[in-house]
């Protein structure tokens, strides 16, 4: 390029400037990236957030019936839960790994049985400070879609047939949190903040009232 033509195309470059000042040209709308909690929180929920999936067999299923090998939990309990539920029934785990919860794979899974049928499945997972709230809201919306569910503070319960479902969070004890067991709840009528504290998101799914026992699992 000739020494004029870059004198034209400098005084060419200048004046587009200047009219782009007077103008008000810009450069179009800043668009900022998702964060990481913004791409989680918009991700769609895999099969481990539908309680179907933790229905490994139907319900009244006959222990000495069952499709899958399991072994049996010896259940503790303090004082505090002597009117528990699962008190009186006979629970099982999976010998191999159980079904995930929330893409995660569960602390606890059991299989109740009452009368040698079943009648109860339980699984719980840990949630980080903060993650509790966001991970049972996003469950419920997802069971509501299917369901009828009530849904009050940090717990969300419904009906299927004639299977109940539900999930609630609770608190974990300092000795919880830092390890040293694997749940533990907080003292009866303290006020959990799960904003700031890892809580224990646990799910119950039982056979309700005397429906009779389903041909097959719910939703399969």
């Amino acid at each position: 390029m000739t020494p004029l033509r870059n004198m034209a195309a400098w005084r060419n470059g200048v004046a587009l400037a200047g009219f782009c000042v007077l103008a008000g040209c810009s450069a179009g709308p800043v668009v900022e990236a998702p964060t990481a909690s913004d791409q989680a929180a918009s991700a769609p929920l895999d099969a481990s957030y539908d309680w179907h999936e933790l229905v490994v067999m139907p319900f009244g299923t006959l222990l000495k019936s069952s499709p899958i090998a399991l072994h049996e939990v010896l259940l503790f309990h303090d004082d505090s839960h002597a009117n528990a539920p699962e008190l009186g029934k006979d629970c099982f785990t999976v010998d191999g790994k159980p079904p995930r919860v929330m893409d995660q794979e569960p602390e606890e899974f059991l299989l109740c049985f009452s009368h040698d049928r079943l009648e109860r499945i339980e699984a719980s997972v840990s949630m980080k400070a903060g993650e509790g709230p966001a991970v049972l809201a996003r469950a419920c919306a997802l069971w509501l879609k299917n369901s009828p569910a009530t849904v009050v503070r940090n717990s969300c319960e419904g009906k299927e047939g004639d299977v109940a479902f539900g999930a609630h969070l609770d608190g974990l004890s300092s000795d919880a949190s830092a390890g040293t067991t694997a749940e533990a709840g907080v003292t009866a009528g303290t006020v959990v903040d799960f904003q700031t504290q890892p809580s224990i998101l646990s799910l119950v799914i039982t056979r309700s009232g005397d429906g009779g026992v389903p041909a097959t699992a719910p939703g399969h």
